[in-house]
């Protein structure tokens, strides 16, 4: 017989700090769970996702959020640049800079930019990514729930509670 342990989700994952970039680093069901009370708080929401059968969230028909589905690089970025959203959603694919991984910290600086002229933007991603790392100096805070270490962002933990599976990880930001 097996037994199942129910984690809660952490409150402070049910809200996303205005005009910041910030990751979400959760388990499918964390995010699920989660997002749907804290881009509540959101007068305008836009989610860009790459693959549909796939996403993280699939928010309520009734709600007032665009959802986008984005194949290429070029269309991400031009849908951030003419998103006029308050919340700005990014559900991370690797696909969309395998032919240039070159230009992910463009896309770091395009998110920072988006936070400093229109409002906040939530990169989610199920794991620590190659892109992710790439991006670490343009976010302001990574919101992870701890799983295997190997995904570890390489840094200490500035708001860690003991015995809890719930790190939050600050980057220094140069303006």
């Amino acid at each position: 017989m097996k037994i199942s342990m129910m984690i809660e989700t952490p409150q402070y994952l049910k809200t996303i700090d205005p005009w910041s970039f910030s990751i979400y680093i959760a388990q499918r069901e964390f995010i699920r769970e989660a997002l749907p009370e804290a881009v509540s708080r959101f007068r305008s929401v836009t989610y860009v996702y790459y693959n549909p059968g796939m996403r993280l969230f699939t928010p309520d028909p009734q709600s007032n959020i665009q959802c986008i589905q984005i194949m290429s690089y070029d269309e991400l970025f031009n849908t951030i640049i003419d998103s006029k959203s308050n919340l700005l959603l990014i559900e991370y694919s690797d696909e969309w800079f395998i032919d240039c991984p070159d230009m992910i910290p463009e896309f770091g600086k395009l998110c920072r930019a988006h936070t400093w002229n229109k409002g906040a933007v939530v990169l989610l991603s199920v794991k620590m990514k190659y892109g992710i790392r790439t991006l670490h100096s343009s976010i302001k805070t990574i919101k992870w729930i701890m799983g295997d270490s190997y995904y570890l962002p390489g840094q200490d933990a500035v708001n860690e509670n003991a015995g809890s599976p719930v790190r939050e990880y600050e980057q220094q930001m140069l303006c």
